[in-house]
């Protein structure tokens, strides 16, 4: 493992390059906490340090840009490429679950303490894709994970007992509560802590019950557990809810997946 970098192991031998910023040096990688122009020169050294070209096209799962009207799962194909660029050098989609069978295209997204699915799967008929599910509190409790691996299997003909799954560190329950507005809590049996008035959500374990309610198969996800909160106090990486509780500084990690 390259220093900063974590890879799965589950993904070892499949033809992917694949990656997320982890640890006490990692940087952040969001231009909304650094000047654009460095965090496009962190992103092209972590890029090669996977063995991606940073030349390539870079697409980032950007939820908060609401200059786009995409569905919350987009396959990415190159009409992707005429957007204008944001200026850090990438091209923002608004959807939540990104998937893509071009080779010489960049799937990525930076988060705090929403888990990310990373995902490689073949169909069917012998295509191969990668994707990325973005799992806030509120794509997990809109039932996103089930609807993109549904996605998977319906229209592009996978079988979900075959589909590989890396999943990124998030936050703690302990650490995590909502407003019981902001969620239906219908879609978080067995996922809710109420204390001291507030509702606290196990964002990491809702989403396992989902994959598996969409037929992927427990041995085929590989589960990084790293609490983020606990680990942004020791500088090993970035919360949103650790820098809006206990002013830390804000920023984000960044995930990167390419097909070979």
């Amino acid at each position: 493992m390259a220093k900063n970098i974590v890879n799965f192991e589950n993904f070892s031998k499949l033809p992917i390059f694949h990656g997320f910023s982890w640890g006490r040096e990692a940087e952040n990688m969001s231009e909304g906490f650094d000047d654009p122009n460095l965090i496009q020169k962190r992103v092209g050294n972590f890029l090669n340090s996977l063995g991606i070209p940073p030349a390539l096209p870079i697409v980032r799962i950007s939820p908060d840009n609401v200059s786009f009207n995409d569905p919350d799962i987009l396959e990415i194909n190159k009409e992707i490429l005429k957007r204008k660029l944001s200026d850090a050098g990438e091209i923002e989609v608004s959807a939540n679950a990104i998937f893509t069978k071009e080779k010489d295209i960049i799937l990525t997204v930076k988060p705090a303490d929403c888990a990310i699915c990373v995902i490689y799967l073949e169909t069917k008929n012998g295509e191969q894709f990668v994707g990325l599910i973005h799992c806030s509190a509120w794509t997990t409790d809109k039932l996103l994970p089930f609807d993109a691996i549904e996605y998977l299997t319906r229209v592009k003909s996978a079988d979900p007992r075959k589909i590989k799954i890396g999943i990124t560190p998030a936050i703690n329950q302990d650490f995590f509560y909502v407003d019981k507005k902001d969620i239906t809590l219908d879609n978080w049996k067995g996922f809710v802590k109420k204390r001291d008035g507030k509702i606290f959500i196990d964002i990491l374990g809702n989403v396992l019950k989902q994959l598996a309610e969409a037929g992927v198969l427990n041995q085929n996800i590989e589960i990084y557990r790293k609490d983020t909160f606990s680990h942004a106090m020791e500088g090993n990486t970035f919360s949103h809810r650790l820098s809006r509780d206990e002013d830390f500084p804000e920023g984000r990690y960044i995930v990167a997946l390419k097909l070979k």
